[in-house]
């Protein structure tokens, strides 16, 4: 929770962190955005000289909540071979790991926004887009939130994921923790 206490701000960091795991469909796990001791020390140097008297900074890390998306797709006829298929799935796959993230996220591709809240409507937009797919089917979103050291998934309430005010959205593959956006072609 945001602190409460006078002269205290909390600073949610999401530090620049390697993006290529997108476009090989395995998305940015959390860890890989860990605010590290070197980084914290330089960050505090940094806002120390630039604060006002009497205000102290905490650093923080948002609350990363994962997100899985399980999608039935429809492919226009002529992407119905097993080429175009496998080349749409991973466009998909990629674009929805790019949409759902820190760093190249959201509708605006600057990073998915603090407190924003996903939608199945999010999702059909992104998706409905992309060349040969004719319709969609079921839209489920599953969220993954940290519970101590593990991750527990969970089917969204209502089919809509809210980060809270300190939250933000991200995907990444594990096949354990079954995180990963599973695309079923009718």
């Amino acid at each position: 929770p945001p602190s409460t206490t006078p002269g205290l701000v909390d600073v949610l960091v999401v530090p620049q962190a390697s993006t290529e795991g997108i476009d090989q469909d395995r998305g940015l796990h959390p860890d890989t955005l860990a605010l590290t001791p070197p980084l914290r020390q330089q960050l505090l140097a940094y806002l120390d000289e630039r604060r006002l008297l009497g205000v102290q900074v905490a650093l923080r890390e948002p609350d990363y909540v994962g997100v899985a998306v399980q999608l039935e797709v429809g492919l226009a006829p002529e992407h119905a071979n097993p080429q175009a298929q496998t080349q749409t799935l991973h466009r998909l796959r990629s674009a929805l790991y790019r949409f759902l993230n820190p760093l190249t996220g959201g509708p605006d591709g600057n990073g998915w926004p603090f407190g924003a809240p996903l939608y199945p409507s999010d999702i059909i937009s992104l998706v409905q887009g992309h060349e040969g797919v004719r319709y969609l089917g079921t839209v489920l979103l599953f969220e993954l939130r940290r519970d101590g050291d593990q991750w527990i998934r969970t089917l969204a309430p209502n089919n809509i994921i809210h980060p809270g005010p300190q939250g933000i959205l991200c995907s990444w593959a594990n096949t354990a923790l079954r995180s990963s956006h599973v695309i079923s072609l009718l």
